[in-house]
């Protein structure tokens, strides 16, 4: 499964990068056919969104939206 990690006007530190691909490689194992997954993060003021798209080979893209305050409380919606 490739992971891409994408930044919209955000600063990420590295390790909410490796806990929010720690979190998609768990979902890779509970959702079989995942091939792709793509994690946006944005910051807008102070509201931090993170956005995860699963992509699988046989069916539409499953979508995940949080926001918070924080990118830890935002990846956990």
């Amino acid at each position: 499964m490739e992971i891409e990690l994408h930044n919209h006007r955000a600063n990420v530190s590295e390790p909410m990068r490796r806990k929010v691909e720690l979190m998609v490689e768990r979902a890779a194992l509970r959702f079989r056919g995942i091939v792709k997954a793509v994690v946006r993060f944005e910051e807008d003021g102070r509201v931090r969104r993170v956005e995860v798209v699963l992509h699988t080979s046989r069916h539409e893209p499953m979508v995940a939206v949080g926001e918070g305050r924080f990118f830890g409380p935002a990846a956990v919606q």
